[in-house]
């Protein structure tokens, strides 16, 4: 095999794992040729990748023996020392990085079970409605997609993007595959949109000079 070689699935680099003793696992795995993109995404997730050593091993030790008590049902907020080990490069991005509803949507139905409010709740880590928007201001600017665009037009020509131009740009910079259509992807962006009008963030404006949005950075 070579790097155009790829194996997936639960089996695991063991004697066992791989059916190579005369007793061994069942295991189920499949066997493939990567294409040129394939590879160039596995390359940007190790990218991506830390390597767990013992001084990490044992913050999270301390963390989770801190806050063994705790009976909420979600932990607290890692510490700084943990959340920055290493930023993210985000040179491409998934599509549940994005918001599924609008935030007035998100708002007036916060408290009822529905998939796209509970992945947004998950996303934006909200799990009160105590100061909403405030919290939404705060968490929205800390999503992997917020920050993968500010990283985009904050280095694109004259800093602004047309609808459709971006919609090209988020389009061809997913992971996922295969792809959404189009008009899935222009949903998520008008939500996007939607967010920034409705918390008034500084650094970014969106407007419509002729028929099509246009976002800008303000610096």
């Amino acid at each position: 095999m070579d790097n155009t070689d790829l194996i997936s699935g639960s089996l695991n680099l063991t004697s066992k794992g791989m059916g190579l003793l005369p007793i061994s696992n069942r295991e189920f795995g499949f066997y493939f040729k990567t294409l040129p993109e394939d590879l160039k995404n596995i390359n940007i997730l190790l990218e991506d990748a830390i390597e767990i050593d013992d001084n990490i091993y044992e913050e999270y030790k301390k963390y989770l023996e801190d806050n063994k008590n705790f009976i909420i049902q979600k932990f607290p907020e890692l510490p700084d020392s943990l959340k920055n080990i290493k930023s993210k490069k985000l040179k491409k991005i998934w599509i549940n990085d994005f918001l599924f509803t609008d935030p007035e949507f998100f708002i007036n139905n916060f408290h009822k079970e529905e998939d796209d409010i509970n992945h947004d709740k998950e996303l934006l880590e909200i799990n009160n409605d105590e100061d909403l928007k405030e919290q939404l201001k705060l968490k929205f600017q800390n999503l992997d997609f917020y920050n993968w665009f500010v990283n985009k037009i904050k280095t694109k020509e004259g800093k602004f993007f047309y609808f459709g131009e971006l919609s090209a740009l988020i389009h061809n910079s997913l992971f996922d595959d295969p792809k959404p259509f189009r008009k899935d992807i222009k949903i998520l962006q008008n939500n996007f949109f939607s967010y920034v009008n409705f918390l008034e963030l500084k650094e970014l404006k969106v407007e419509q000079p002729n028929h099509s949005q246009k976002i800008t950075y303000i610096t």
